[in-house]
This record gives structure tokens, C-alpha cells and sequence, in this order.
């Protein structure tokens, strides 16, 4: 009986949901801001609804409101630690928040649903980078350039990310073993494949919806 109970609530708050969710496009609200507020007010409504948790938490990235983002986030990792949609998105907010150790805690976490996860790994040399160790970069950002490569069938939009990763890579080891360590580390500070793209990929779109 509590099995048919918690599926029977389950349904409802996904069909409340949809509802809300419909009302809110035919709204046609212009202004983020104003679909920001009208998330707030349908959760306060709607606490229990970690769908609509999400798209806000998710909102808040977009905006660079990174300590609200990490509240909701947390909030819905906490009640669903195996939600691994949630988990890119958290450790992006904790890079941005400079939590290294929770940002690598929860890489790793995600890494134990695909230890091919590319983009899991690139947040890692991201994260250790920032922490100044080097053979930890390194080591995280080849890996995430393996790990592309042995998973994608084809040819496909990151192609170029992860070829430009490579080369970064064989640069930045190149400058090192000249002995130029500050301009390998300006290599990756200046590059706006780092602590940009993946970031705003991890994102995604929710800005314009």
C-alpha cells in the first residue's frame, strides 16, 4: 500500500508539474527575472517538487547567483544522492564558490557512474589547476581527451574542444620541461577553453527558454 501511495504522490507533483510548466510558457513572460520569480513562488507552493527545484537551480548558474544555486542544488542532492544529472551542475557551482575539495568529491562521484565521463575529467584538471598541481592537471585533462575519444561514435560538435584540449596539453608539458612555468600557467589562465566552455555547457540552456 505505501509503494501504490508513493507512486500515486510521485505522479501527481510530475503532473502538477507539466501543468506549471505549461502555464508558464503560455504566460510568455518576457523578462528572466520575472520566470525566476514565478519559479520561487510555485516551489514555495510546490516544495516537494524537485523537478521544478532543479530548473531553478539551474537558472540561478545561468545567472552567476552561484550561492542560491548551491542551496537548491544541495537540497535536491541530498534527497536523491544518485541523481547524476544533478551532480555537473553542483560542482560547477562549487569551482565558481573556490570549493575545490567538494567540487573534486563530487567529480568522483560522478566518475563511478562513467569513469569515461570526459566532462567529469576536464573539471578535474580544471579543479587542480587551481589547486597548483600540476601532474594532477595534467594527468585529468589527457584523461578526459582519452575518454572523449574511446567513447564518441563519429564525428561530433566537440571534436574541436577536445583536439584543442590535446594541444594545450602538449604545450603546457612542452613549456614546463623548458622551464617556463609561468607562461605554461598563463597558457591555461589566458585559454578560453578553460573555466569557460565546459562551464557554460554545464549550464545549458536554460537562460533562453
Amino acid at each position: 500500500m505505501k509503494k501504490i501511495f508513493v507512486t500515486l504522490t510521485t505522479l501527481t507533483i510530475l503532473l502538477v508539474s507539466l501543468v506549471w510548466l505549461n502555464s508558464l510558457e503560455n504566460q510568455k513572460i518576457e523578462n528572466q527575472e520575472q520566470k525566476t520569480l514565478a519559479i520561487e513562488n510555485y516551489i514555495e507552493e510546490a516544495p516537494e517538487d524537485l523537478n521544478a527545484k532543479k530548473t531553478l537551480g539551474m537558472r540561478y548558474l545561468a545567472q552567476n547567483e552561484y550561492n542560491k544555486a548551491q542551496v537548491i542544488l544541495n537540497d535536491i542532492y541530498k534527497q536523491s544522492t544518485s541523481n547524476e544529472e544533478i551532480l555537473h551542475p553542483l560542482v560547477v557551482v562549487e569551482l565558481n564558490l573556490e570549493n575545490y575539495d567538494r567540487a573534486i568529491k563530487l567529480s568522483e562521484e560522478l566518475l563511478k557512474f562513467n569513469n569515461y565521463n570526459s566532462v567529469a575529467l576536464f573539471n578535474l584538471a580544471q579543479i587542480h589547476f587551481l589547486k597548483d598541481n600540476e601532474e594532477q592537471f595534467l594527468e585529468y585533462l589527457n584523461s578526459s581527451v582519452d575518454a572523449y575519444n574511446f567513447t564518441k561514435e563519429g564525428e561530433t560538435e566537440f571534436d574541436d574542444f577536445y583536439n584543442n584540449a590535446n594541444t594545450i596539453s602538449n604545450e603546457y608539458k612542452k613549456l614546463l620541461s623548458n622551464g617556463e612555468t609561468d607562461k605554461a600557467n598563463s597558457l591555461i589562465e589566458s585559454n578560453e577553453l578553460f573555466f569557460n566552455v565546459v562551464r557554460e555547457k554545464a549550464k545549458g540552456n536554460i537562460a533562453n527558454q
